[in-house]
């Protein structure tokens, strides 16, 4: 999702996963229809919040991936001022836990900021160690689709990662059904943005985890030696 993925799908998003029932897809444009209604001007806030305040952890990625991509040092100063940052977004322990409502608003905002979106009308459900999303697929065909997704840990870093377990898609005209499920599409999902926050997170001294149960997704940070750093100071905390 630039961000989602969670996406939600993504990520947001997100039984094990291989066997999904027709009414799934059938009822997920009632469910969708009825989300926005479904909350709260408080709820709102509080996903909107979350929002920005990992929006923000993922752009401070991308300045520095792309500082890497063009052989420039990274500078001091932005270390010190991301690893400020980070420790404001551990400040405050909600900003690591995610209901179905947050994840289903946090990838509709993400979309909605998108020139052309991949996808529309996202809801996301919870189940026992899984995140499943539904919504439509915009393209390269207009379709139905609902994505499962699992926690998995990934074997040389050790970082948690969302892992796209299975995707299906109901299409809507005769003609698109000769075409396959788009591999970017699942590739998208599957090296999503979250994805590459929980890295960023790793080299700023936090080994996160990502705990899904059928109420919330969790993350956790475990404290470890960071792989940048610098010796100087952010003075200027505003």
């Amino acid at each position: 999702m630039s961000k989602i993925i969670f996406l939600v799908g993504l990520a947001l998003v997100f039984a094990v996963g291989l066997g999904f029932a027709q009414a799934d897809l059938d009822s997920a444009a009632t469910a969708i229809s009825d989300f926005s209604s479904a909350m709260t001007d408080t709820e709102k806030e509080i996903a909107r919040r979350k929002y920005q305040s990992w929006d923000e952890i993922y752009r401070l990625a991308k300045a520095q991936k792309a500082c890497r991509d063009s052989g420039i040092n990274i500078p001091d100063e932005y270390i010190v001022y991301t690893r400020y940052k980070i420790e404001q977004l551990f400040s405050d322990s909600s900003n690591f836990v995610f209901s179905e409502k947050d994840l289903s608003y946090i990838v509709q905002q993400n979309l909605s900021e998108r020139a052309n979106p991949p996808a529309e009308s996202v809801k996301v459900f919870l189940r026992d160690s899984l995140i499943k999303a539904s919504g439509t697929l915009l393209s390269p065909f207009r379709a139905s689709v609902v994505v499962m997704i699992k926690s998995t840990i990934d074997d040389s870093t050790h970082d948690a990662r969302l892992k796209v377990v299975s995707m299906k898609i109901k299409r809507k005209s005769f003609f698109s059904k000769f075409f396959p499920v788009p591999r970017s599409i699942v590739n998208s999902l599957a090296n999503g943005d979250l994805n590459k926050i929980l890295a960023f997170m790793r080299e700023y001294g936090y080994q996160m985890e990502i705990v899904i149960t059928p109420s919330v997704v969790r993350l956790i940070g475990h404290k470890i030696e960071p792989i940048i750093s610098t010796t100087v100071s952010f003075k200027n905390k505003r």
